[in-house]
Formats: C-alpha cells, sequence, structure tokens
C-alpha cells in the first residue's frame, strides 16, 4: 500500500505548486471569460450576424399578396383578394437596417399608395410620408402600413403565411 508523501517532502511540494498554478491558469481564464480545456466547454459562441439591407432583400409572399425588397432600396408590395382582384399597391423607401438576421427592422417610408377599394386597407389608412418599421422574426416579415405580412421561401413553404 503506497502512503502519501508528508507535508514537508520535495514531492509534496511539487504537488501543492502544480495545483496552486493551474487553480490560478483556470481562475485567470473564467476571469477573462475563457472556456478551459478541463470544463469540456467548446468554442466561444460569437455575435449572432447583424442584418443589413440584404438581409430583407428578395420577395416574400403570402396568399394573395407580395412585397419584393430590391436594390436601390425600394419596397414594393402588392395586395390582393383571390387571383384577379387588386386591393392595393403599396411602394416603399427602405432604410436602416437594425437586429440580427433572425430578428431585424427596416425603416421603411412609405412614397405610394395605390388602392383600388377604399376600405381595403383598413384605418388608418398609410399616406405618401408615413415612417413605419418592418419587422422579421426568424423568417416572417410584418409590414405595419398595411397590416399585412409575408414569409420567407423557406417558411412560406410551411404555409406559414396561407395557402
Amino acid at each position: 500500500m503506497t502512503h502519501p508523501a508528508p507535508p514537508s517532502s520535495p514531492a509534496y511540494r511539487r504537488l501543492v505548486t502544480v495545483v496552486t498554478l493551474t487553480a490560478m491558469l483556470a481562475l485567470a481564464l473564467v476571469l477573462l471569460d475563457r472556456p478551459t480545456v478541463a470544463s469540456g466547454a467548446g468554442p466561444e459562441r460569437s455575435s449572432p450576424p447583424a442584418a443589413t439591407f440584404a438581409t430583407f432583400k428578395g420577395v416574400w409572399t403570402g396568399h394573395t399578396r407580395s412585397i419584393k425588397i430590391r436594390k436601390g432600396h425600394v419596397a414594393r408590395e402588392r395586395i390582393s383578394i383571390g387571383c384577379c382582384e387588386q386591393v392595393a399597391d403599396l411602394t416603399f423607401d427602405v432604410r436602416r437596417a437594425r437586429g440580427t438576421k433572425r430578428h431585424a427592422t427596416l425603416r421603411a417610408e412609405v412614397t405610394k399608395v395605390r388602392s383600388y377599394d377604399a376600405g381595403s386597407l383598413g384605418s388608418p389608412r398609410p399616406e405618401v410620408g408615413d415612417v413605419v418599421l418592418f419587422s422579421l422574426d426568424r423568417g416572417i416579415l410584418s409590414e405595419p402600413a398595411s397590416g399585412t405580412f409575408y414569409c420567407n421561401q423557406r417558411r412560406g413553404m410551411a404555409g406559414d403565411c396561407g395557402a
């Protein structure tokens, strides 16, 4: 049977030194917010990618409605009832994306409103010069001027924005 080294032996002093230095290193890494090898932690998480205009650019769809956000920072929205009855067309100047690629806002100013049915856009009716914030939440874009929402391709295929 092996007995531990007595506190006055060189082996015991080396062991205490190694344990003390290891504890100091671990504490320093914790204070620096870095994972230690012994903790089994993976690499540090980076911040989610920031939203840009490109986060919103493209075609967003819903049942009988769509919004296209294109280069030049222009968004065009078309709302219909069924296949053949136009409700409204809106045009926006879109600027200043904020947030992350999954949860973001985009500032938009209404530059054109064409309503084919006076009561179709609800109240208050959007007017040229109104400033709104489009909001994006995991693939669904909400447009507050008309009160509608749109899906990216993945969410649209899942049926999250209508038939």
